[in-house]
């Protein structure tokens, strides 16, 4: 396939339930593949690249990009050392990317002292089990809190959906009356349209997810509460 005709498939709305009929922006009857919000990232993504680049090679660096120099705050990398003997070793490093200043870091740190290093830090922050508890008890109170904040959101979201086909509705009597030319109609229905179809999915992922962040957040709590068994564990690259 030709790029033009790659494009033309990315930049086609009928993906997402949608259709252009004469410039015209119409909701179809079909199933949609993507998501409307799927849809508009890569729409972005399209205008930020012009050009295709090339995917940085994958390194099995478990710690490349963990951490930035503490100095010039620029990203950490490593590299792999063969000793003569065959020994293998693994030294992390500041990238020294900075054009405005002169970083004076030019030591190596083994990965192993790195891990070392990282594991002492999880212990630190490790959340102690009274903390927990309390967390976990504040959290059920967001729970009861954000049910009736829920309610109303959704109901906003609906309220706006109405609203965006009642403009849809007079904008398209006001055409049929000669208020309009037909490309201001277009431009103008098109707009609501999309709109419209974006409000849609963000009160579907709404009623799909709920307070999603809450179980996030509930998840943190415990994760932090293991941070130190988690730590002396030796597989990084989890």
């Amino acid at each position: 396939m030709s790029l033009s005709s790659v494009e033309h498939i990315l930049k086609n709305p009928f993906y997402y339930g949608h259709f252009l009929y004469r410039g015209e922006l119409h909701q179809g009857s079909h199933k949609p593949m993507i998501t409307k919000k799927l849809f508009d990232k890569i729409q972005q993504a399209l205008k930020d690249n012009g050009k295709p680049r090339k995917k940085p090679k994958v390194k099995d660096f478990p710690f490349l990009g963990f951490a930035k120099c503490g100095e010039c705050g620029y990203a950490i990398t490593a590299e792999k050392q063969v000793k003569k003997s065959g020994l293998e070793f693994v030294y992390y490093h500041c990238t020294y990317k900075s054009k405005t200043q002169r970083c004076s870091q030019r030591g190596f740190l083994r990965e192993e002292k790195l891990a070392e290093q990282i594991k002492e830090q999880c212990q630190k922050v490790s959340l102690p089990d009274v903390w927990r508890d309390r967390f976990l008890d504040k959290l059920k109170m967001w729970e009861n809190e954000n049910r009736q904040t829920s309610d109303l959101f959704a109901q906003n979201l609906k309220k706006k959906i109405e609203e965006l086909k009642t403009k849809i509705i007079r904008l398209t009597d006001a055409y049929l009356e000669g208020t309009f030319e037909l490309s201001e109609f277009q431009q103008k229905k098109n707009g609501l349209t999309s709109e419209k179809k974006t409000l849609e999915e963000k009160l579907s992922d709404f009623e799909r997810k709920g307070n999603h962040w809450l179980e996030l957040t509930r998840n943190w709590i415990i994760e932090a509460n293991q941070a130190k068994n988690l730590a002396s564990q030796e597989n990084f690259s989890r």
